[in-house]
């Protein structure tokens, strides 16, 4: 057969062999289900919070691409890179995405540029004599020290930014808002706190300061202040808030003070107590949550209720 007659024989062929194969594009799925953008709708997938926070876990390595970053730049990003990674952690299984990630950025923005300055502050002035003493031979007075020092500062300036959320811009409805905001104003100051402790050659080795900031350290700073929003955020709607918020911020500031005391001795039985706590009342604000969330869907559309009530939950749920 000659080439003309075999290009004829598979022109014949072609509508034949186009339409098995437009059968089976359709048969799995087709354009719709296989090509990853086939329509404008399918654009909408950049415009949800999610895609850019997945995104932002490889962003610094793209960047590492193009250049050689130094030492102080490669710890700026290390300690950004894990303090998303938990805030996604805490967004996904503490507040379970009922809340907005937006404000709880802002709220790591405020903790890192202005919170810092606010305990800086009050270092230097009604707090500087707890500063003296943390370092004193005498056991209690080094308890005390400890405790209006980096306890006390430490835990009322990352709870800054909830109690103002709280209480003037009146963004917090439920314990969740309060504990995953509280949460992210603890990574914003554990991500600042842990490059310093890195670039602080007195602090230990790097890759052991390191590892212990990005787990333990970022855990724990983000989960006092959790603790003590949960409490801001029930003086919204329960009588004497200013005694809920103290409570709250006690109960941090005590956690905060035990670990720093018994790190040496009793560190990881500490991180145990902390972490127990925290889940007991993450379940309690997410239950809080729900039952909000259904006595919401109870109210008639016409209807505009001033505040919503925190239901009880009783305490041996």
């Amino acid at each position: 057969m000659n080439a003309s007659g075999m290009a004829l024989k598979v022109a014949s062929k072609l509508p034949k062999t186009s339409r098995h194969l437009g059968k089976s594009w359709q048969e799995i799925g087709g354009a719709n289900l296989i090509a990853p953008y086939w329509n404008l709708e399918s654009l909408n997938v950049l415009k949800k919070p999610e895609t850019w926070v997945l995104f932002a876990f490889i962003s610094p390595v793209l960047a590492f691409y193009l250049s050689n970053p130094s030492r102080e730049r490669l710890f700026i990003v290390l300690m950004g890179y894990f303090a998303l990674a938990w805030a996604v952690c805490f967004y996904v299984f503490v507040a379970k995405r009922r809340t907005s990630i937006w404000i709880g950025l802002a709220t790591a923005v405020f903790t890192r540029l202005i919170g810092r300055w606010f305990g800086h502050l009050l270092r230097i002035t009604i707090l500087a004599p707890f500063y003296h003493i943390n370092e004193s031979s005498t056991d209690i007075l080094r308890v005390i020290g400890v405790f209006g020092s980096y306890g006390f500062n430490e835990e009322l300036l990352k709870d800054l930014p909830v109690l103002l959320l709280t209480f003037v811009l009146k963004r917090i409805k439920t314990p969740v808002d309060g504990m995953f905001y509280g949460a992210m104003s603890g990574l914003s100051f554990a991500a600042w706190e842990g490059y310093n402790y890195l670039d602080d050659p007195t602090k230990g080795d790097a890759l052991m300061v390191a590892f212990l900031r990005i787990t333990i350290g970022m855990f724990m700073h983000a989960a006092y202040p959790a603790i003590a929003g949960y409490f801001i955020a029930l003086a919204v709607s329960k009588r004497r808030p200013s005694v809920l918020c103290a409570l709250g911020i006690g109960i941090a500031t005590t956690l905060h003070t035990l670990y720093d005391i018994f790190t040496a001795t009793h560190g990881p039985l500490v991180v145990i107590v902390v972490f127990l706590v925290f889940i007991a009342y993450a379940d309690r604000s997410q239950r809080i949550a729900s039952e909000v969330g259904k006595k919401e869907e109870e109210i008639p559309t016409n209807a505009q209720p001033e505040i919503v009530e925190v239901p009880e939950v009783a305490s041996g749920a």
